[in-house]
């Protein structure tokens, strides 16, 4: 096996050609452990489409990290459209103190958790504690709730943040919506199955080749040939 092979089909330790298969591979279709060209595979791949353990393209799949236009990765990089294939938890974050709805009532500012439902004539009504409450949702707001309780089948969970009308009866001045766990947990579940099909494909179409080549090249080595 040459150190460095030119080609139509070059296999070498670094090789250039149409189909080029080394640790370093440069052609039109490469395969190594640095691969470039317009079809690359590998570990570290460049290329128009590209898929490897770290792939950039214009069409990239990287099992860890990737930067594409359109593409996939466990990490994603800069791109138009790139989709995560490993979940990222949630990181902590402070929701607002609850108030007394009494409180309010009295004259304080403060949030409450609520239940936004259909009501009677179709519009999204307020509900704390199980009990409908008589909050005024402004127009800016009854858009979003809305289309919330339409993407909850009949309900969704939020923080309201209430003030008191004077004269009497409440107005929600925010609303933060609480999304449903089982949401993120599809979500999750659908990156990881992405994941274990990109992880299939990467054996099938790329390390079994990779496996290959790399037992030539250790042959070629130990024998000198």
């Amino acid at each position: 096996m040459q150190f460095f092979a030119v080609g139509q089909r070059a296999e070498g330790f670094i090789a250039l050609g149409q189909e080029a298969t080394g640790v370093i591979a440069i052609g039109q279709m490469a395969t190594g452990v640095v691969a470039i060209g317009q079809l690359a595979r590998g570990v570290f791949t460049v290329g128009m489409l590209s898929f490897g353990v770290v792939s950039v393209g214009m069409l990239s799949v990287g099992l860890v990290y990737s930067v594409a236009m359109l593409g996939a990765g466990g990490r994603c990089g800069p791109g138009m459209l790139i989709l995560p294939l490993v979940p990222v938890p949630r990181g902590p974050f402070e929701l607002p103190a609850r108030t007394q709805l009494e409180a309010i009532r009295r004259g304080v500012t403060g949030w409450i958790d609520v239940l936004l439902q259909t009501g009677p004539r179709g519009l999204p009504q307020v509900v704390h504690d199980g009990m409908p409450i008589d909050a005024a949702l402004p127009a800016r707001l009854l858009r979003a709730a809305t289309i919330q309780v339409s993407i909850g089948k009949g309900s969704a969970r939020a923080l309201a943040e209430v003030a008191p009308v004077p004269g009497g009866g409440l107005r929600i001045e925010r609303l933060m919506m609480i999304p449903p766990d089982r949401a993120g947990c599809m979500i999750a579940a659908l990156q990881l199955l992405g994941l274990t099909i990109a992880a299939y494909a990467y054996w099938q179409f790329v390390l079994v080749d990779l496996l290959d080549f790399a037992y030539r090249l250790v042959r070629a080595v130990v024998t000198g040939a």
